[in-house]
């Protein structure tokens, strides 16, 4: 197995680039994070809702939650034309 360990800071975006020595071969790896003791969660930072973290894709309807699966859908709970 090989190995390429690299320090960085994380941005406020959220987003890191990391260009890997050509000695690693192509193919399929594993990304491993490890956030050292010195790092705590931001205890006033909210944690994002499941919309947040998966944007709908425009060309798909809505998502709907239901308190109850297993009760049947109602005329609302289609997209577009409603239900015959």
């Amino acid at each position: 197995m090989l190995a390429h360990r690299i320090r960085i800071t994380i941005p406020e975006s959220h987003e890191v680039t990391v260009r890997l020595p050509v000695e690693l071969p192509a193919g399929e790896a594993e990304v491993i994070v490890l956030a050292g003791e010195s790092l705590q969660p931001d205890p006033h930072r909210h944690t994002l809702s499941f919309e947040d973290r998966f944007p709908r894709d425009p060309a798909l309807a809505p998502i709907q939650f239901h308190e109850d699966p297993a009760a049947p859908l109602s005329d609302d709970d289609w997209p577009g034309e409603q239900r015959p």
